[in-house]
């Protein structure tokens, strides 16, 4: 359980990063189809990320229930 908390932790932090800079991509794009694109890859990585951090939540609830 301890390895399954730690890399959800470290995908999380990846899915951040790439949040991070494709918002500044989408900034810096003139495109209107590269940033439609933008936009729903931006889309998909909230909902990944809100999702690994309920994981987590939870996770770390049962370690707690354990301790």
């Amino acid at each position: 359980q301890q390895a399954k908390y730690k890399s959800l932790k470290k995908v999380l932090k990846a899915l951040r990063a790439e949040k991070s800079r494709l918002k500044k991509e989408l900034h810096k794009t003139r495109d209107p189809e590269r940033r439609d694109y933008i936009g729903s890859r931006l889309k998909v990585i909230s909902v990944q990320r809100k999702k690994g951090l309920k994981l987590l939540k939870d996770l770390r609830e049962e370690r707690k229930k354990k301790d």
